[in-house]
């Protein structure tokens, strides 16, 4: 759905749909049932980003890409996957680790 989609459908401006996805306004809660309804969510899942016990975050178009290449893989390849992103997680801690002395 396009910011203009879902003005059309909040009968609000596109802008004012990326002014909220950018954090320069916040949504009046007038709009978030039907902003619920639209997207087949609970409210409390646009409220505080889990339902329940379950969390979700959002990912983005990049991160979405390397997911779906990452379960095209092996078992084997993603454990070597796996192991090459922690360490270079492991080198990216380290090098904090000696900056922040």
């Amino acid at each position: 759905m396009t910011q203009g989609n879902l003005g059309v459908a909040l009968n609000v401006s596109r802008s004012v749909i990326a002014f909220w996805e950018t954090g320069r306004t916040r949504v009046a809660k007038r709009f978030l049932g039907d902003i619920a309804a639209l997207f087949q969510v609970d409210q409390s899942f646009l409220l505080l980003g889990h339902i329940g016990s379950r969390e979700y975050t959002m990912i983005t178009l990049d991160e979405r890409e390397l997911l779906d290449r990452y379960r095209q893989l092996a078992v084997e390849d993603k454990v070597q996957v796996d192991a090459w992103v922690q360490g270079r997680v492991n080198e990216a801690t380290v090098f904090e680790d000696k900056t922040d002395v």
